[in-house]
């Protein structure tokens, strides 16, 4: 029976041809074809998603505890835990900042070449292994059970892209004098406890070293600033 003049065969049936042709030719296996995907719309068969606030996404993190929680989520609970936990020092809990605090800020960074970044983690534990067999060089090594995570999260001014701390650089005399006296009131308070021991030790002996207390003045002395 003849095709009628001006029949064309459908795509399908040219895909078919075109495989035995290079089957016949090749007297190999002839790669099949994949069919053409097409533009139209689809329907997808797969169920629809629960509503939001039923079911989380498979690629989201849900938190283990409190500071997983802490970590993931908004900036402002970091910062409300941190003006919370300076409340000795600040009982009003309250940081002002200033346009001064931000051009020092900035300059610092400009000095330092380094683009700043927040980063919050929670150090995670070492991960557990089995034994492993000694050899004739190595004695054997036993299995370890895994640690959890630390129980502290960490909040640090690092260079962006790198876990690389941010030393302040002062570029002022008021700045840097500040600095200083912050250093000196550490040192002090690190010292204060040795101090008070020797003065004790004096006062119970009677024999006073001038060094002693000229080092328990200063002591007192960045103390008080």
């Amino acid at each position: 029976m003849g095709r009628h003049k001006g029949y064309k065969h459908s795509e399908a049936t040219k895909r078919k041809i075109a495989m035995r042709t290079k089957e016949a030719l090749s007297g190999g296996v002839a790669v099949a074809e994949l069919p053409e995907r097409s533009t139209a719309p689809q329907t997808d068969p797969s169920p629809s998603p629960p509503p939001p606030g039923l079911a989380l996404p498979a690629a989201a993190v849900v938190p283990k505890d409190a500071l997983d929680a802490l970590t993931l989520g908004p900036a402002k609970d970091i910062i409300a835990l941190m003006l919370w936990k300076n409340r000795h020092n600040e009982p009003e809990l309250n940081v002002q900042l200033t346009e001064r605090d931000l051009n020092g800020f900035r300059a610092c960074c400009e000095y330092l070449h380094v683009t700043p970044e927040v980063r919050i983690v929670r150090p995670q534990g070492m991960p557990g292994h089995g034994g492993i067999p000694a050899t004739r060089t190595r004695s054997a090594i036993p299995p370890q059970e895994p640690t959890p995570p630390k129980p502290y999260v960490t909040v640090c001014l690092v260079e962006r892209g790198t876990e690389n701390a941010i030393r302040p650089v002062e570029n002022n005399e008021q700045d840097w004098q500040a600095a200083e006296e912050a250093k000196n009131f550490n040192r002090a308070r690190d010292q204060a406890l040795q101090l008070a021991g020797e003065l004790q030790r004096a006062a119970a002996t009677g024999d006073y070293s001038s060094s002693v207390l000229n080092d328990a003045a200063q002591c007192l002395a960045a103390l008080a600033r």
